[in-house]
């Protein structure tokens, strides 16, 4: 659908800090923001909401409550209405100027005329309306509109209800599996992990507890706070909930995704300019011409019929209905290659891109945690590093393996291991070295354990053995690598002094981007308390983890690199993790050193002279809220960036909306980043992009291509009008025949040249920047030069046929038509550059430019076989001599350009 639209609303952004959004509350107490909860002890939460942490609400306070807060839902952006999808086809200016004309065709009794003008009308309304509406059918289709069930204390009883009856001052519990559906404080935990990588980007499940966080603290440190959207990965808790709906902190930025304005597309910008300049062209010359004859004695009346076909032969009428097909095209190609493009316009912008704004997790990465590396200490005291997907038959990594399999809380259900990342990652470890998880329970069964505890840092389990009990320990390195009296294994095993030379290994590996746990055992002769689990330890080594880069990530960033589009990763992850994962994926290109920003860093800048400049080298943006997401997008817009912007969580959305193209997962991509996103990626892989933006390219350079054969034609119309009308001959042309060859004989061929594949090195050259238009100077020089080709060879056949032939009026009429006809088919082969060969070129070799012809010679003799359609456009049949003259003036535009071109040099 090609339309220009314009409107005027008042844009509402989401507050620059997450914590300032307000949280609706009882009406008996004063607003809070969610920040002022996490600041609050659990006491002044419970008192201030009027629950108890035991009891719960009562069923005539839930009531109250429902009726002021409403349903537990997240309002979901609503889809066009038919009507609304009819109306937009008609906010195209050519629209506008074709609905003028055809009124005016009905007003002086041109009925025939109006009546194809309507049809032309309809057929542009009907293809932008069915491309759109399979559009919105689809995204419907992707839409989970499941509704989640919670456990909740009411009047000192459980509950299972649906999500959408929560109330504030709920009393809500947390079990491992639960999807978080409201905004709660938590007030009771029992080793509480929550997944949150979907608000705020963190790779890790968070910890959480209960004492108060200091005020103003950013959104993924709120550590005793449970968000909507989110998950519980392990333990159990208790939360009183504080937000429901809308005012959730998911809900604040769903509905400012709806509301947030996109901007004009750069392809809508290009198209309102080339429109504005083809209408004032046309009102010039059709009053020029008008005044003109006029001031010659002529009728007024004809005169103004003669204007109105002038405004026909400047206005490409065709154009709104070929582009719409065009980008139609690379639409269902794209659909095809498991790419779902919302709106045609996207398909072009994407090809401007200069810059692509991505998040990391799921992303870039495949959100899911791995055991990356194994460092191990050897008899000969040496440090070394062993890859886990290696098997070797290594006894220290036997043993550090079993133990991360044994001190392990992951469950195996429904065909997969689940629970905390750290735990499903070391028993795929251990799997892959080949041992059994039931094996080894069998052989060593638990019979005590120690929960990890986030104040202690580490957890151990006692296994029952042959001789006495096995501890194992896993933890922090700091905290364990001192409680270690012995490193290597039980069976060999060697006094341990070199602490610091292990903490700095460790330290090497979390500066590259890994999370570290230590790893140790012992043996004891007794069933140990945990107390006594730190005794006699015997170090294994470390095991280092990473969510790791997907295999076709780099070889994206560097397609799209060669293309000259920037890929910047925006995240709200540590920075030091953020930056090697750039370095590894090429965003960071090989030899340059990272450039890194974190939320602080943009908070604190003045944006102006060298911060600015580093700000716009920047390839890594961490630490970042969903809120300078958006401001990022919006500065690079400003800085004149055609920004497409990549991402699948909830803290995404706001961002993805206001992206000239926004990018969403459709895999593991939130309902949030579907509603916002322009693209949704099927198959969530990156690479994927880079087809979409050579699609774009592509079909760019075929929009400019067919536009300037369609300008050529039509501007070669007005100039045989006006030749003929200043040299005081007939009027060589009828309105309804310069309908039939705008909407008939030039669309076929243009429509062919929207299809062409595009030149091989398209993703080796430089974005198109959006200052240029899609018709630049040199080519409104090659659309004179082919109108004035044209109009000398229909212009010389007219003469012929007056002077020569000494033919009737109707007759004369009859050769310039056909005349016109094929001088413009054959235009089409004046487009090549002359670099390339006139006989071996795109165009030529290009099948549905035949196809069109062909059609088009058809539908010519459709019309001479046809008689009220021959009768209406005044055509009659030629003897064959006249055939040859028509075939002779037509080739002679194509003769003059080449001779121009490749005789003389000219560059047209």
């Amino acid at each position: 659908m090609i339309c220009i639209i314009y409107q005027i609303e008042k844009i509402i952004l989401f507050p620059t800090s997450i914590c300032t959004m307000k949280t609706l509350r009882h009406p008996s107490v004063h607003p809070l923001q969610v920040n002022d909860f996490s600041s609050m002890t659990v006491e002044n939460v419970v008192r201030d909401l009027r629950t108890e942490p035991s009891r719960g609400l009562d069923h005539r306070e839930v009531l109250e409550r429902q009726r002021k807060f409403g349903y537990n839902l997240v309002e979901k952006s609503r889809s066009k209405s038919v009507l609304r999808i009819i109306l937009e086809q008609f906010l195209s200016p050519i629209v506008w100027i074709l609905v003028l004309a055809g009124g005016a065709s009905f007003l002086f009794g041109e009925w025939p005329e109006g009546i194809a003008i309507a049809i032309l009308i309809g057929i542009n309304t009907l293809i932008g309306f069915f491309m759109e509406w399979q559009a919105i059918r689809s995204m419907d289709a992707l839409r989970n509109l499941s509704r989640s069930m919670v456990s909740v204390i009411r009047e000192n009883q459980t509950h299972r209800l649906d999500s959408r009856e929560l109330v504030p001052g709920d009393l809500l519990l947390l079990e491992a599996g639960n999807l978080v559906t409201a905004d709660a404080r938590i007030i009771q935990v029992h080793h509480l992990q929550i997944e949150e990588a979907a608000l705020t980007g963190e790779s890790f499940p968070v910890y959480k507890q209960t004492d108060p966080c200091p005020e103003h603290t950013s959104l993924a440190e709120r550590t005793n706070m449970a968000f909507a959207g989110t998950t519980v990965v392990r333990g159990r808790g208790s939360a009183v909930v504080v937000a429901t709906g809308r005012q959730t902190v998911f809900g604040g930025i769903a509905h400012s995704a709806q509301i947030t304005q996109k901007g004009i597309t750069p392809l809508e910008k290009r198209l309102s300019t080339l429109t504005r300049q083809l209408i004032w062209v046309t009102l010039v010359i059709a009053l020029l011409v008008c005044v003109a004859g006029v001031l010659r004695g002529m009728d007024w009346l004809v005169m103004v019929e003669t204007g109105m076909a002038l405004a026909i032969a400047a206005i490409p009428e065709g154009l709104p209905v070929i582009a719409t097909i065009t980008l139609a095209r690379g639409m269902l190609i794209m659909a095809r290659r498991n790419v779902m493009v919302k709106s045609l316009e996207a398909v072009q912008t994407l090809g401007e891109t200069n810059i692509i704004l991505t998040d990391k997790t799921g992303t870039l990465t495949e959100n899911e945690m791995q055991v990356t590396s194994l460092v191990i200490p050897e008899k000969q005291r040496r440090i070394i590093r062993f890859h886990p997907r290696k098997k070797a038959e290594n006894g220290q990594i036997n043993w550090l393996l079993s133990v991360g399999l044994l001190a392990n809380d992951a469950n195996y259900e429904n065909g997969k291991w689940s629970g905390d990342p750290l735990d499903v990652a070391l028993i795929s470890a251990a799997i892959e070295q080949g041992l059994d998880p039931v094996t080894l329970s069998r052989r060593w069964p638990r019979v005590n354990e120690m929960p990890f505890d986030p104040e202690l840092k580490w957890m151990g389990t006692v296994h029952r053995a042959e001789a006495g009990y096995l501890v194992c320990m896993k933890g922090a390195a700091d905290v364990l690598l001192p409680k270690c009296q012995y490193w290597g294994t039980p069976e060999e095993k060697v006094p341990f002094s070199n602490h610091p030379i292990w903490l700095g290994e460790h330290d090497q590996l979390a500066n590259e981007g890994h999370r570290l746990i230590a790893l140790a055992c012992g043996w004891q002769s007794h069933l140990p308390q945990p107390h006594e689990f730190l005794e006699d330890l015997t170090f294994l080594g470390l095991a280092a983890f990473q969510d790791p880069a997907r295999k076709d990530i780099r070889e994206a960033i560097e397609v799209c690199r060669r293309a000259g589009i920037r890929v910047v990763m925006v995240t709200g992850d540590h920075p030091e993790t953020a930056g090697h994962i750039a370095e590894e994926v090429h965003v960071v290109p090989p030899g340059e050193s990272c450039i890194k920003m974190t939320g602080n860093d943009l908070a604190n800048e003045s944006q102006e002279g060298k911060d600015m400049a580093l700000m716009m080298k920047a390839q890594v943006f961490a630490r970042i809220n969903p809120s300078q997401k958006l401001d990022l997008v919006k500065l690079f817009q400003t800085n004149g960036f055609v920004v497409a912007m990549t991402g699948d969580g909830i803290n995404d959305a706001l961002a993805l909306k206001k992206a000239n193209v926004g990018i969403a997962m459709g895999i593991r991509g939130t309902e949030a980043a579907k509603e916002a996103a322009d693209i949704i990626l099927k198959d969530d892989a990156f690479i994927s992009i880079t087809e979409a933006i050579r699609n774009g390219r592509i079909i760019f350079e075929n929009i400019r291509q067919f536009v300037i054969y369609l300008l050529s034609c039509n501007l070669s119309e007005l100039l045989i009008i006006g030749i003929a009308l200043l040299g005081g001959m007939p009027l060589p042309l009828l309105p309804l025949q310069i309908l039939f060859l705008n909407v008939v004989t030039d669309v076929f061929p243009a429509l062919a040249l929207g299809m062409s594949k595009g030149q091989s090195n398209i993703m080796q050259v430089p974005p198109r920047t959006q200052k240029v238009p899609i018709i630049t100077r040199h080519n409104w020089l090659s659309i004179t030069v082919y109108a004035l080709a044209i109009a000398l060879g229909v212009i010389g056949m007219e003469i012929f046929s007056l002077k020569v032939l000494a033919a009737p009026a109707t007759q004369v009429v009859n050769f310039t038509f056909y005349t016109l006809i094929f001088a413009q088919l054959w235009n089409v082969f004046n487009l090549p550059g002359r670099e390339v060969s006139f006989w071996k070129n795109p165009i030529v070799t290009n099948p549905f430019i035949w196809s069109a012809f062909g059609l088009c010679v058809l539908l010519v003799g459709g019309a001479l076989a046809i008689h009220p359609l021959r009768d209406v456009l005044v055509l009659s049949f030629l003897t064959p001599i006249g055939w040859l003259y028509v075939l002779g003036f037509s080739i002679l535009p194509v003769v003059v350009i080449q001779l121009l071109k490749r005789s003389m040099g000219v560059n047209i």
